[in-house]
């Protein structure tokens, strides 16, 4: 495959700036979508770029290709957040730092190459300013998140930076399709769960398997049109195919566990959407989900 550079590629540590990285509340935003219509890890040694090249001219957030863990490799990248909402905690925002990838020294605002990715493996790096890229990358997207330095006195949750990949443009119009992939928090790596249905142009799903937070619903949601604002790349609002829905998890609060509601949005990837991910939004923060079609009726 033909890979891609940033623009600015130099031979020696390049400074990062990100901005973008801020409060993630309720207050909407410019990554808020608008609806008009309507995870278990695994590993890979192949680092093949697969995918039409819209999503190689597309990519933008660098990682690196150190191994952290049986099925964990660490990567360097430099992300920023989609626009945050109101009602989350306030993230400390990225300092400059340093990203190599693979011998490979990046400059934000460009092209990385797309191979310093292992496919199907949860990418996770400590930049040099004491922040943590976390990142998923599968044969047609990748969602990644930053997670600023710890504080003691502000707490610094994940903030999913990155939806970037091969946007499916035509969706299917029958069918229902099950779709499982990796959930990814701060801390954790998760499973998720998720079936549209073509017909009714709906979808629903969970996410499970983290040991420090509850399972999340992801309850059914409309198929439409959402608004995505992937800031690393200066790329700006972009119009895709997705899905946008409210959750329900629960929380100990006073040694009382209540229930909260929050949304959740996903994507579609691949000619013909062989792929969904995204984020939810969490109060431990938000959580990257991607999965691909394992079964269609």
């Amino acid at each position: 495959m033909h890979v891609k550079y940033f623009a600015c590629l130099k031979a020696s540590i390049v400074i990062f700036t990100v901005c973008g990285l801020a409060a993630c509340g309720s207050g909407g935003g410019d990554d808020k979508p608008v609806t008009t219509s309507t995870t278990t890890t695994s590993t890979s040694s192949s680092t093949t770029t697969t995918g039409n090249s819209q999503f190689r001219r597309a990519q933008n957030s660098p990682t690196s290709n150190q191994q952290a863990g049986n099925n964990t490799s660490n990567q360097a990248a430099n992300l920023s957040n989609l626009t945050p909402r109101a009602s989350k905690p306030t993230h400390k925002k990225a300092q400059n730092y340093s990203v190599t990838i693979n011998g490979h020294t990046h400059k934000g605002g460009g092209k990385i190459v797309l191979d310093d990715f292992q496919k199907s493996n949860l990418s996770v790096v400590d930049s040099n300013n004491g922040g943590t890229i976390r990142a998923y990358r599968q044969n047609h997207s990748i969602i990644a998140g930053y997670l600023g330095q710890p504080s003691m006195t502000t707490p610094q949750l994940l903030t999913i930076g990155l939806i970037k990949g091969d946007f499916t443009e035509t969706l299917p119009t029958q069918g229902t399709y099950t779709y499982q992939g990796t959930a990814f928090s701060g801390t954790e790596t998760g499973k998720l769960d998720y079936s549209v249905n073509f017909d009714k142009r709906t979808g629903s799903g969970k996410v499970s398997g983290f040991k420090e937070i509850s399972d999340i619903a992801l309850k059914e949601g409309n198929i439409g049109n959402l608004m995505i604002d992937n800031k690393l790349d200066g790329s700006g609002l972009q119009k895709v195919r997705g899905i946008v829905g409210k959750t329900e998890y629960s929380v100990v609060e006073n040694g009382n566990r209540v229930k909260r509601e929050e949304d959740y949005r996903l994507v579609f990837f691949g000619p013909n959407a062989e792929e969904i991910g995204g984020k939810v939004f969490h109060s431990a923060g938000e959580i990257g989900i991607a999965g691909k079609v394992t079964g269609k009726k």
